[in-house]
């Protein structure tokens, strides 16, 4: 729905119908494979690197401040940001942004060429693009979530 602007499509049906006609059924699912996968490691590296950051910010006592909690969540965000969710959602958007059904009409065949492709034409910063904002959301959303976990 996203990919549509606004005058072009009606609502999510419609969207639906049009992605359908335009690039066939599989077309829904774009961009699924990485997504599944980024969400999968992300969970798992955001609970280990918060369990990580707690455990070096606890005081003598071992207790964390609420300070030291929100400073882990920031952290763990940050590190999700930088080690998963741009580097797969650079991939994903990129697939998800194709039109067409030929697939040799393609720039991206699958997750793996897509992350290759840019690697190659863009080099490895190409991975990275909006890394800055992701940083800043997941920050931000970990930070919240894990101090309000413990209170």
């Amino acid at each position: 729905l996203v990919l549509y602007c606004c005058t072009c499509v009606s609502g999510i049906y419609d969207c639906g119908r049009k992605v359908v006609n335009e690039e066939g059924v599989r077309a829904l699912w774009k961009g699924l494979t990485p997504f599944a996968t980024h969400l999968t490691l992300k969970y798992a590296l955001r609970m280990g690197s918060n369990s990580f950051y707690q455990s070096i910010l606890r005081d003598s006592n071992g207790q964390l401040t609420d300070g030291s909690r929100l400073a882990a969540g920031f952290a763990a965000g940050i590190t999700e940001a930088l080690v998963i969710v741009t580097p797969f959602e650079v991939v994903k958007i990129r697939l998800q942004q194709q039109k067409g059904l030929a697939y040799n009409k393609l720039k991206y065949h699958n997750p793996i060429h897509c992350a290759t492709t840019i690697l190659r034409e863009e080099g490895i910063r190409g991975m990275w693009s909006g890394a800055a904002p992701t940083m800043a959301r997941n920050g931000t959303n970990q930070m919240c979530l894990f101090w309000a976990k413990a209170t």
